[in-house]
C-alpha cells in the first residue's frame, strides 16, 4: 500500500548512505595519502669526505751505505757511529728516535768468543745472504747448562754452533753464523773476493721484532 511521504524517505536515506559513504571514502584516501607521504619521505645524510694520513715508521726509509768491499741498506733515521782504538773492523749504526737499536758487523776479524742471546743462521748465495728460518728463541731457554750463568755456553740452532749468553739472559742481542763456523759468515764477491762476516743486532725495546734486522741482512751485497 502506498503511502505519502514513504518514497521521499527511501531517497533520503540512500542519500544519506552515499553521502557517509563518500565521506568515509574521502578520509580513507586522505588518511592514505599522508601515509604514503610520510613512507616515502627520503633523508639525505650529508657525510663529510674522510681525511686519510699516512704515518710512516721511522725506518720505512733506508740510505744505501757503500763501505768499500760491500753494500748495506740502513734506516736513514739512523746514524752511523765511528769505532775507534778496536781490535776489529767494525761498521756500526745506531738509532736516534724511538727504541734503542745497534747494528754492528765486523769484517774478517771476527771476535770468536762473542756470545749472543739469540742466533741466526745464515746461507751465503756469493756475495749475498739468506735467512735459514728466524732468530732463535732466547737461548737460555734451550742450552744443555740450562741457567748455568755462564757468559758463553755452548749452543746450537739450525745446525750452527755459537756461543749463548746465559749470564745476561735479559737481553736481546741477535749473533750470526753459518757452517763456516761460530760467529763466521763467508762471502764471495766479485770484486772485493772472499770475506767473512759477523753480525749482530741488538734490540733494547720491550718487545723487539727482528723483521728489520732480516730486512737489513737482504740488503746486504759483497762486491
Amino acid at each position: 500500500m502506498y503511502r505519502l511521504g514513504e518514497r521521499i524517505n527511501r531517497k533520503r536515506k540512500k542519500r544519506i548512505i552515499w553521502s557517509i559513504s563518500l565521506g568515509i571514502l574521502a578520509l580513507i584516501a586522505v588518511i592514505f595519502y599522508f601515509y604514503y607521504k610520510v613512507s616515502h619521505v627520503k633523508t639525505v645524510i650529508h657525510q663529510s669526505k674522510g681525511t686519510v694520513t699516512v704515518v710512516e715508521s721511522p725506518n720505512s726509509q733506508t740510505l744505501n751505505y757503500d763501505e768499500g768491499d760491500f753494500s748495506v741498506s740502513i734506516p736513514k733515521s739512523w746514524q752511523p757511529v765511528k769505532i775507534q782504538n778496536s781490535l776489529y773492523k767494525i761498521y756500526e749504526w745506531k738509532t736516534t728516535t724511538g727504541d734503542s737499536q745497534t747494528l754492528d758487523i765486523y769484517e774478517d776479524t771476527i771476535p770468536q768468543g762473542f756470545a749472543v742471546n739469540r742466533e741466526l743462521a745464515l746461507q751465503p748465495e756469493g756475495g749475498k745472504l739468506s735467512t735459514i728460518g728466524l732468530a732463535s728463541d732466547n737461548c737460555s731457554n734451550f742450552t744443555k747448562a740450562g741457567s748455568s750463568g755462564m757468559v758463553a755456553t755452548p749452543a746450537r740452532w739450525q745446525g750452527i754452533n755459537f756461543l749463548c749468553d746465559e749470564a745476561n739472559y735479559e737481553r736481546d742481542v741477535v749473533g750470526t753464523g753459518s757452517t763456516a763456523g761460530i760467529n763466521t759468515v763467508t762471502l764471495n764477491g766479485t770484486i772485493s773476493g772472499t770475506h767473512s762476516f759477523f753480525f749482530v743486532y741488538t734490540n733494547y725495546s720491550i718487545n723487539p721484532d727482528f723483521t728489520l734486522f732480516y730486512q737489513i741482512l737482504a740488503s746486504f751485497y759483497l762486491k
